[in-house]
């Protein structure tokens, strides 16, 4: 029928099948490697309950949105088997993925294992160590940060980091690409995080999940791999069909600060010292008064810009010499 369509609706139906069929191919495909690697690989299985759920969300600062608290559902789904999970958190810039990557990682250290996250960059690991940090404050959970230029190698600091990852003392690591170098032994790791997976290579983010260790069946142990990104490109959806990665995605903002408080204020000092709310007015007026005189000052910088310009250099050739006497 494709070759020879006697009709334009028979060339269009026999498109449409052919369509069909390699995405049924592509599908069967996905499925028998799913199969294979629940065959060949095991994670940790985690479990929790309603005594864990809240312990982990009074540790944070606002109420999570209905967009977390799914994406948190589809996540703890996945930590409840032993199927390793593979799974895509994408969502803008603000929008709470490092909560609900340490809703995970939060599970993982409520089952006596250990979780890490690694970030491209070590100002960005600096960053979510600070901010993890903060909300786990007081808690008994240890929160280690491991980038390269934290200490040299054979530092005695950077040896007692090791030691502490190896024993499981270290919680929750969170570092650079040091976190996949041959000297870092996890004792069980259970979650692994990446952030902004697309600035990673493939072998370093498969070096985070393989270990090398084995159970009783034969079956690799690798962690439960969660993967987070603001701005999925092309490799990253080609991930989703040919790399067996389930996607979850994170829409609007969380709000700032919890239900049923009020909102910070801007206020000013008051001449007697009360705190008054900002006039809104007298800060526009006080705002285009700033702008004016910043544009007044760059005409004048740009009126002696010109200014110099026009001045004659003082050279040898403009020199003016003294009249000769006439004869």
């Amino acid at each position: 029928m494709i070759h020879q369509p006697t009709s334009a609706d028979d060339a269009s139906a026999a498109r449409r099948r052919l369509d069909y069929n390699e995405l049924l191919l592509l599908q069967l495909g996905i499925a028998m490697k799913r199969a294979y690697v629940a065959r060949q690989q095991v994670a940790p299985t985690l479990t929790v309950n309603d005594a864990i759920d809240t312990h982990i969300r009074e540790r944070f600062p606002f109420e999570l949105t209905d967009a977390q608290n799914k994406v948190i559902a589809e996540i703890t789904q996945d930590l409840c088997t032993s199927e390793p999970m593979n799974r895509l958190v994408q969502g803008d810039v603000g929008s709470g993925k490092t909560v609900v990557a340490l809703y995970a990682m939060m599970l993982a250290v409520a089952a006596r294992k250990q979780a890490a996250l690694m970030a491209p960059t070590e100002l960005l690991a600096e960053q979510h160590h600070r901010s993890i940090s903060e909300m786990l404050q007081g808690s008994n959970v240890n929160v280690r940060l491991m980038t390269g230029g934290q200490s040299t190698a054979g530092s005695k600091q950077r040896k007692q980091l090791l030691e502490e990852i190896a024993s499981g003392t270290a919680d929750i690591v969170i570092g650079t690409q040091t976190l996949v170098t041959d000297a870092v032994k996890f004792k069980e790791l259970a979650v692994a995080v990446v952030d902004e997976q697309h600035r990673f290579g493939v072998m370093q983010r498969a070096r985070l999940r393989d270990h090398g260790d084995r159970d009783e069946l034969g079956r690799l142990r690798v962690p439960h791999h969660l993967v987070m990104t603001a701005t999925p490109i092309p490799r990253t959806l080609s991930l989703t069909i040919f790399g067996d990665l389930d996607v979850s995605t994170i829409t609007g903002k969380p709000p700032r600060t919890r239900a049923g408080s009020e909102p910070r204020r801007r206020t000013r000092q008051g001449r007697r010292g009360l705190r008054l709310p900002q006039d809104k007015t007298r800060s526009r007026r006080t705002g285009l008064r700033r702008r004016a005189h910043d544009r007044l000052g760059r005409r004048q910088l740009r009126r002696q810009r010109i200014q110099q310009r026009r001045r004659p250099e003082k050279c040898h050739r403009h020199r003016q010499h003294a009249p000769r006497n006439p004869r």
